[in-house]
């Protein structure tokens, strides 16, 4: 990989780890504006927290097609499995530490995002070393599933279904069924 596209990511991740960090108080900070809470988390919950990754990621992917134009071909399916293979790793993490201590701890709260960030980057990198362009189909199904996360942020933030997911830790919504 080339020195650009390394330095790229590794500012990436601090990109997204201060990011991350001040989005989670975005939307508090404009008094619980509605369309702040779009791209920043409305409550504790998992799904909310999956912002703090995506939103600042989607900026990180914009700087990217500015910065790396020799990667344009390859850059949206990279950024794509990254934020994907991040925000299952956030949740993979919680879920197993909840899961083993049977409760949620503040003190373990940055954790699932740092590493997150940090599969975020390693995966694009790896993505990155492919051949450049990516296949038309593949350039767009990365684009595609770059812009999927946003659609579902802006559904469930205000609707979200009644599943563990979507409810604030300890107060786990009943099952639907």
């Amino acid at each position: 990989m080339d020195k650009k596209t390394r330095n790229f990511l590794a500012a990436g991740f601090v990109f997204l780890c201060i990011a991350g960090c001040l989005l989670h108080f975005f939307y508090d900070f404009t008094g619980k504006d509605p369309l702040a809470g779009l791209i920043s988390p409305v409550s504790e919950s998992p799904w909310e927290h999956l912002k703090l990754l995506y939103f600042p990621a989607l900026l990180m992917t914009a700087a990217g097609w500015l910065i790396l134009r020799e990667k344009r071909g390859t850059l949206p399916a990279a950024m794509s499995a990254g934020v994907w293979a991040g925000m299952f790793t956030i949740l993979d993490i919680f879920y197993f530490y909840t899961g083993v201590l049977g409760r949620h701890l503040l003190a373990m709260a940055l954790l699932p995002f740092a590493a997150g960030a940090a599969v975020t980057c390693l995966v694009a990198a790896r993505v990155l070393r492919r051949p450049n362009p990516l296949p038309a189909p593949v350039f767009r199904a990365g684009v595609g599933f770059l812009i999927l996360p946003l659609l579902l942020f802006f559904l469930f933030t205000y609707d979200a279904p009644p599943i563990a997911l979507f409810s604030v830790p300890g107060r786990m919504a009943a099952a639907p069924f």
